[in-house]
């Protein structure tokens, strides 16, 4: 079967130009070098490639850019979530761009089987892209078809580039994409880890029973209006989703009590239906909602504008590469920052029955993170297998190397000593309110 031939490199003025005609990329943008390497890597038919470059970097742009030089070229992308693939399918054809997306919900061989034989026109076939490749290791047990991804280049034949984004691709990961994606093992690497600056992290262990939410309530402090929320759009994540459930009604009635409009709480996860699902998305992105909770149905590849809060509500059996996937939804657009918040549940703190030495489940990262008292920020490139970065100011990259950046809190627990006068023996705990 005849495949399209290979063309010459294109020098990074050439790419650029390409993407400004048609709209790729805004006209006061330029690219990335590695979208110009993986791009040239495609036309010149020069094998795989795996990437790991920052969220928010332009990543899936590269299935794009090698049909603006092969204006007959048509590319394949493997995406995990149906909205991220319908958004690149809208993207993609008001760009006059062709791409056929297969999402993680055809998870047989045989829907695999349909898609190749739907592929008629494989001669036309520029690269295949799996979106967000750190689910390939996360998620091929539940996601069968993540596990046999590999068998595509059967249908397609292996001649045709495969490329692996993400932002969080460590060693065991990288090793997922050979054994499940079928990447060939003399792929191109490029390496730039996930350094976001404009980002800063905070870890705090709970203080409260992890029901009541008294740890949060700084998101929906007394008093306070919609037009606030608006100016701290804030993203809740929670794993468990009977928790994240009992969450967002407590958000829900508390805001309801102070007379702020309810449209502005909301709640999204993969048992919820598609419609709500979709003006969900829409109404977060348009500030109508500016509180919204979610699992990871929200995570790796969305897109949302103007959120200054992440929050991960419990950490039990989040790998470090999930969590700074959720970290990486903030500060998307040029010139914001965000603050990703970690509130650790007992089970998971320092003491806990779960450590360094003996994580059971966990992710040893996960772990270090909730439990060290080292800067985060070193704990997740050293972790991630990221290279080196350096702050122009350490002192905002977490709370343990500048403690300011930890939130006001409406309600703490505090030791108080009992007067020598009192028969109380101990120690109390009052519940102080801080307004």
């Amino acid at each position: 079967m005849s495949h399209l031939e290979a063309i010459p490199a294109l020098d990074p003025s050439e790419w650029t130009t390409l993407a400004h005609t048609s709209r790729a990329i805004p006209l006061d943008a330029t690219l990335h070098s590695f979208q110009v390497q993986i791009s040239n890597l495609v036309v010149m038919r020069r094998g795989d490639g795996l990437v790991i470059a920052p969220t928010g970097s332009g990543k899936s742009s590269m299935s794009i850019l090698p049909l603006l030089a092969r204006k007959e070229g048509i590319s394949l992308v493997i995406t995990p979530f149906t909205s991220l693939g319908l958004d690149g399918e809208h993207s993609n054809t008001a760009n006059g761009i062709t791409s056929l997306f297969i999402y993680s919900e055809q998870n047989t061989l045989e829907d695999f089987n349909n898609a190749g034989e739907m592929l008629s026109w494989r001669g036309r076939l520029s690269g295949i892209y799996i979106d967000e490749a750190h689910l390939v290791h996360e998620s091929h047990i539940w996601r069968p078809s993540y596990s046999r991804l590999y068998q595509l280049c059967n249908i397609v034949g292996h001649d045709i580039p495969l490329i692996c984004p993400s932002a969080t691709l460590p060693e065991a990961y990288r090793g997922s994409q050979l054994t499940f994606a079928g990447l060939h093992s003399d792929y191109s690497f490029v390496n730039l880890g996930n350094f976001r600056p404009e980002l800063s992290t905070i870890i705090l262990p709970m203080q409260h029973e992890m029901n009541n939410f008294l740890d949060i309530t700084f998101i929906l402090p007394l008093g306070c209006r919609e037009s606030d929320l608006k100016k701290n759009k804030t993203l809740v994540y929670c794993n468990d989703i009977e928790l994240l459930t009992d969450l967002f009604w407590w958000a829900f009635s508390r805001a309801a009590s102070m007379q702020i409009p309810t449209r502005a709480i909301d709640i999204i996860h993969s048992g919820l239906s598609s419609r709500h699902q979709d003006l969900c998305l829409q109404e977060f992105c348009d500030g109508t909602t500016s509180i919204l909770f979610g699992t990871a149905k929200i995570s790796a590849g969305m897109n949302f504008p103007g959120i200054q809060h992440i929050l991960q509500y419990k950490i039990c059996d989040l790998p470090l590469p999930g969590f700074d996937q959720r970290r990486g939804r903030g500060a998307r657009l040029p010139g914001e920052s965000a603050v990703m918040m970690v509130f650790v549940e007992p089970s998971m703190q320092l003491g806990s029955d779960v450590s360094l030495e003996n994580p059971g489940n966990q992710d040893p990262g996960m772990i270090e993170l909730a439990q060290s008292d080292l800067c985060a920020e070193v704990i997740i490139q050293r972790r991630l297998d990221d290279p080196p970065h350096h702050r122009h100011h350490a002192l905002d990259c977490c709370n343990r190397c500048d403690p300011s950046l930890n939130p006001g809190w409406e309600y703490r627990c505090v030791e108080v000593d009992p007067a020598p006068s009192t028969s109380v023996a101990g120690v109390l705990l009052a519940l102080l309110s801080v307004n």
